[in-house]
C-alpha cells in the first residue's frame, strides 16, 4: 500500500509541475510578459507596460536626443531635453528608471534656462543647449518682437517703439543740425560725430529703453512657474498606400510645451499701453506724420531741446511701463505639436538595439528593442489613442 501511495504522490507531483508550467506559459501569452516579435508605437502606446521613445538627430551613438517620450497605459508624456550632449549612445547604457529621471531633470533645466535665452536674444549670442523656443530662423520675427516690443495699433495703421524714438529725434534734425550738447558728447564715437544730432538722441534713448526692457523682462521671468509635463492622450493618424491596406506613414499629434508665450506677451503689452496713453499718442503721431510725407515743420516735438527730447522718450517708455508690458513672456504653455513617422528601421548601438522610424526633418523616433529579434512596423490604426 505504501508503494502505491508513493506512486500516486509522484504522479500528483508531476501533474502539479506540468500545470504550473502551462499556467506560466498561458500567463505569458495572455499578459504580454514575453515581448512580441513585432511591435509598433501604437501597440506600445496601448499596452499596460512602460515604454520609452526618443526623438534623435540621427541614428548613431553620437546622435543628440532632443526629446524623450514615456508611454504608459495609453498615454504619453513628453520631456524636453536641454543639454546637447545627451546621446543615443549614452542612453543605451542606462536603465528605464534612470532615463526617466534624467528626462525630468532635463525638462526642468529647459525651463530654468529661459532667462538666459532672453539675455542671448538681446546680445545675439549663441543659444544654450537645445533651447529652440526663440532661436532659429523660424523665430526671427518673434525675436524682433521680444527686443522691440509688439506693434502698436494706431488710427492709421501700426507703429512701434523704435519708430517713436526715431521720429521724436528726427523732429529736431533741422533745428539742431550740426550741433552737439554735453548730454550726448560721451556717447558719440568719432564716426557718429559726423552724423546729425538726432542720430545721437536716437542712439542714446534707444539703448536705455532697450536695457530697461531687458531688465524688467528678466525680473518678470523669475516669477514664472514651471509647468510639469503631463501624461496625455495622443492622436495617431495613419496614411496608407493606394490599396488602403498597407500603412506607409503616421502622424502623432499631442500637446507640447513652449516656454515662451507670445500671445500673452502681446496682450500684456497692449494693456500696459492703455495705462500709458502718451505711448498711443506718440504712435498715432508717427503714423500721421508718415501719412503727411514726414514733414518735420509740423512736428509736435520740434520745440524741445535735445536734452528734453531724450528725457521725453525715457519718460514715455518708463521702467514702470516695461514692468507691465513684459509680463507673461516666460510662461510655459501647451501648444499643438506633432511627429511624422515612416520607414521602420533598426540600429545597433553598443549592446543595445534600437528600433523605430525615420521622422520628419531628418530626425529619428526610436525605442530600445526588447529582444534581439524584435522588429517594428507601422500599424494601420486611426483615431485617438
Amino acid at each position: 500500500m505504501k508503494a502505491i501511495r508513493n506512486k500516486w504522490y509522484l504522479i500528483g507531483g508531476i501533474v502539479i509541475i506540468l500545470l504550473l508550467i502551462c499556467g506560466i506559459q498561458i500567463h505569458r501569452n495572455v499578459g504580454g510578459v514575453v515581448p512580441p516579435r513585432e511591435t509598433s508605437f501604437t501597440r506600445q502606446l496601448k499596452s499596460s507596460g512602460t515604454h520609452i521613445w526618443y526623438l534623435a538627430e540621427g541614428r548613431s551613438k553620437d546622435s543628440i536626443v532632443d526629446d524623450i517620450y514615456v508611454l504608459h497605459s495609453g498615454k504619453m508624456t513628453q520631456y524636453q531635453i536641454f543639454h546637447d550632449n545627451i546621446t543615443l549612445g549614452q542612453l543605451s547604457k542606462l536603465n528605464d528608471n534612470d532615463i526617466i529621471q534624467l528626462a525630468k531633470n532635463q525638462d526642468k533645466q529647459y525651463f530654468e534656462d529661459a532667462p538666459e535665452e532672453i539675455k542671448n536674444c538681446f546680445s545675439q549670442k549663441t543659444y544654450n543647449g537645445l533651447m529652440v523656443d526663440i532661436a532659429g530662423t523660424d523665430n526671427k520675427e518673434f525675436r524682433s518682437v521680444i527686443k522691440g516690443g509688439p506693434a502698436i495699433k494706431t488710427n492709421n495703421g501700426f507703429s512701434n517703439e523704435t519708430d517713436i524714438i526715431s521720429v521724436i529725434a528726427s523732429d529736431l534734425q533741422e533745428k539742431y543740425q550740426g550741433e552737439e550738447t554735453n548730454h550726448f558728447r560721451d556717447y558719440r564715437t568719432d564716426d557718429s560725430r559726423k552724423e546729425p544730432l538726432n542720430f545721437a538722441i536716437y542712439s542714446y534713448a534707444y539703448n536705455i529703453t532697450r536695457k530697461r526692457r531687458e531688465e524688467t523682462m528678466l525680473e518678470n521671468a523669475k516669477q514664472a512657474k514651471y509647468l510639469s509635463p503631463k501624461a496625455q492622450s495622443v492622436e495617431v493618424t495613419t496614411q496608407t498606400d493606394d490599396s488602403g491596406n498597407k500603412a506607409v506613414s503616421q502622424t502623432i499629434e499631442y500637446q507640447g510645451i513652449d516656454m515662451f508665450d507670445e500671445s500673452l506677451y502681446k496682450k500684456n503689452a497692449n494693456n500696459a499701453r492703455k495705462a500709458h496713453p502718451e505711448i498711443i499718442k506718440a504712435a498715432n503721431y508717427v503714423t500721421e506724420k508718415e501719412k503727411d510725407g514726414g514733414d518735420t515743420s509740423k512736428g509736435i516735438y520740434n520745440k524741445l531741446t535735445p536734452d528734453q527730447a531724450a528725457d521725453k522718450i525715457l519718460t514715455i517708455f518708463s521702467n514702470n511701463y516695461y514692468k507691465q508690458a513684459t509680463k507673461g513672456l516666460v510662461h510655459p504653455n501647451y501648444v499643438d505639436s506633432s511627429i511624422d513617422i515612416a520607414d521602420p528601421m533598426s540600429q545597433q548601438i553598443y549592446d543595445t538595439r534600437y528600433i523605430g522610424y525615420q521622422a520628419d526633418d531628418d530626425m529619428y523616433f526610436l525605442t530600445k528593442a526588447q529582444t534581439k529579434q524584435q522588429k517594428v512596423s507601422l500599424q494601420n490604426v486611426n483615431g485617438k489613442q
